[in-house]
């Protein structure tokens, strides 16, 4: 409960993706990241926030370890289909 009243005195946004690359590559703006722990999922907020951003024009993606991560960004940075 302290962490999350401190991050909200601090303007975090609930559902906010963990990554973001502000580095815009063929057709998207940027590149965001949502990270998770399996077996966890997206929650609702999180849902949402994706779900506008990618009708925004960002690819939005959801990784469960920094192996597939890094790869997606690499593969971004690099101009191909994730």
């Amino acid at each position: 409960m302290i962490t999350g009243a401190r991050l909200k005195a601090e303007g975090v946004r609930p559902g906010i993706p963990d990554l973001m690359l502000v580095a815009p590559r063929g057709k998207y703006k940027g590149l965001f990241i949502e990270m998770k722990k399996p077996p966890n999922h997206p929650n609702d907020d999180q849902k949402k926030v994706i779900s506008y951003l990618d009708s925004q024009g960002y690819c939005c993606l959801v990784k469960y370890n920094a192996e597939t991560a890094i790869t997606s960004i690499s593969s971004y940075l690099g101009g191909f289909m994730l």
